[in-house]
């Protein structure tokens, strides 16, 4: 049901203007132009406290390589090039592998259902499922010294990702890398995918947290921009050291 309703223009009161809030950073100041006194913006020396990073798993913990995966299983698996170039296909289009991660169907059911649908592919979509631990390559080199540092500094780190269930034997294998998160928002448990505002907002509400006091670190411009339209600081990451230079400049470590 829509709460929206067509206002009637004949009756419309006049609106003040709209204020823009105020950043972390600005402080209002007036000036005087003649007999007109407006009001502009500066920008302090004062930030507001960082105190929580969210952090992306895929790219920014982990690494991961689709590219290595997929040539091992053509390698593997004596099937023609033309039920690999549908599996291919099917695989990489962007509604198969967001509905894998937000799972709203458990994800050993969706690959019988493309099994199903795809029967000259139903052994490549076999191995999928079964061998989808070695997409991932290793922890991402000095992410393990960085998340030490910080928790040990007193901040407060949490996971937010997009990945199937399919995450936890990944978090089992890296146990001391994960085991340093505080705890996570991930797209298979709540159904909701970034860059979608609704789950930086869980996040936020779950750790009862401000969207000023955070910092979001990912390796997809798009989940950067979904961030920071709910007003949270985001970071593309690069590498490690980037990432440290970073925060260095939020008086970060």
């Amino acid at each position: 049901m829509c709460l929206l309703q067509k206002q009637d223009s004949s009756r419309q009161l006049p609106q003040a203007p709209l204020k823009r809030p105020l950043a972390a950073k600005e402080t209002p100041i007036k000036r005087q132009h003649g007999n007109n006194a407006e009001l502009h913006y500066t920008i302090d020396n004062i930030m507001a406290k960082i105190t929580t990073l969210l952090l992306d798993f895929g790219r920014v913990l982990v690494d991961y390589d689709f590219d290595r995966f997929f040539a091992v299983l053509r390698a593997d698996y004596r099937v023609s090039e033309a039920a690999f170039a549908e599996f291919m296909q099917v695989v990489l289009a962007e509604e198969t592998y967001s509905s894998l991660d937000r799972e709203l169907i458990p994800f050993a059911r969706q690959v019988d259902m493309l099994k199903q649908q795809h029967p000259a592919c139903a052994e490549l979509f076999d191995a999928f499922d079964k061998r989808f631990q070695e997409v991932v390559t290793g922890e991402v080199p000095g992410m393990h010294q960085l998340l030490s540092e910080l928790r040990s500094s007193g901040y407060r780190l949490y996971g937010l990702s997009n990945w199937s269930s399919k995450v936890y034997e990944t978090m089992r294998n890296y146990s001391h890398l994960f085991g340093l998160l505080h705890d996570r928002v991930l797209s298979c448990e709540e159904h909701l995918l970034k860059p979608e505002a609704a789950i930086y907002r869980c996040a936020l509400n779950r750790w009862n947290l401000t969207a000023e006091e955070c910092v979001f670190v990912d390796d997809k411009q798009a989940n950067i921009d979904g961030c920071e339209a709910v007003g949270i600081k985001g970071i593309r990451f690069v590498d490690c050291p980037t990432l440290r230079h970073e925060l260095h400049l939020l008086n970060i470590l």
